[in-house]
């Protein structure tokens, strides 16, 4: 428990160098193009931007809640690659358990069931799971993954049709 506390704290302090932010840039672009092929195969995702206030909302709140929440709980106890002889296994464990996260917050949120557990958003998320992961195992930096899953996110939310906070805690 304590390496993995200490992992985190070193993640959140680092900095990654400009070469990690342009694997982010080309991660991200890699991953928009796959899950946005699937999501429009599947009408996962559908062009459906939001207003102005609501999309400020937007991008006010995702750094924090998922981007940085969930970095920091599924990725900041990760190795930096010079840690381990396994990175493949820490990525793979890591993104199992972001996935499983999903399912668990259908138990929380009353309206997530029908977005969280379709398999397209399982795939999405499983896609998220291992970018994130390999830019924070490659950086030794959770910031590369918090930019990239608050602009997925923050994209979802304002242009591509994602819930809004009401449907997700099972309001209209």
């Amino acid at each position: 428990m304590k390496t993995a506390l200490l992992r985190t704290w070193t993640a959140l302090r680092t900095v990654p160098a400009l070469p990690y932010w342009a694997l982010a840039a080309l991660l991200l672009m890699l991953f928009v193009h796959v899950t946005g092929l699937l999501g429009l195969m599947t009408g996962f995702l559908k062009f459906e931007p939001v207003s102005g206030p609501i999309a400020l909302r937007i991008v006010l709140i995702t750094p924090f809640i998922p981007a940085l929440a969930e970095e920091t709980l599924f990725r900041g106890y990760l190795p930096n690659r010079a840690q381990t002889s396994r990175p493949r296994l820490w990525i793979a464990v890591s993104t199992a358990i972001f996935v499983a996260w999903h399912g668990v917050l259908t138990l929380i949120l009353p309206g997530a069931g029908p977005i969280f557990l379709r398999p397209d958003f399982l795939a999405t998320s499983a896609c998220l799971g291992v970018v994130c992961a390999t830019l924070r195992m490659r950086s030794g930096s959770i910031w590369p993954g918090v930019v990239v899953h608050w602009i997925v996110v923050a994209g979802w939310l304002m242009v591509l049709g994602g819930p809004s906070p009401g449907v997700l805690m099972g309001r209209p």
